[in-house]
């Protein structure tokens, strides 16, 4: 008996332990990791994207040529005009992308269908 008593015992002062350490606070954020820069963030480079708000915050994205820069500004308009119900101007900015982007398939495939299709539903 005294044999399983002194194994739970020492069994919880372990577990307790841990527990005590794994959960343990002390305030120290000096020393906490960085958060990952944005791959796509180029400083010296191409800087004609829109820029976008998030939170109050102003955002810029940019990028390395010309024309991701104009692919991304038509996904903007298209967004901004999906979030408006604006249908028109949505098939106008997705038949220009679709234009833009004429080697990328899959874009090209979705910017035509939201440029022959005149419901914002679908």
């Amino acid at each position: 008996m005294k044999k399983i008593f002194r194994s739970i015992t020492v069994l919880s002062l372990i577990a307790g332990s841990l527990a005590i350490f794994s959960c343990k606070n002390d305030g120290n954020t000096k020393d906490a990791p960085k958060p990952m820069q944005n791959e796509m963030h180029q400083p010296d480079l191409d800087k004609q994207a829109k820029a976008e708000t998030y939170k109050g915050e102003k955002l810029q994205a940019e990028f390395k040529d010309k024309k991701t820069s104009d692919v991304y500004n038509l996904y903007i308009d298209i967004k901004d005009a999906f979030v408006n119900t604006n249908s028109q101007a949505a098939s106008e900015k997705a038949a220009e992308l679709a234009k833009t982007a004429a080697n990328k398939k899959g874009i090209v495939a979705m910017a035509n269908e939201i440029a022959e299709n005149g419901n914002i539903n679908k």
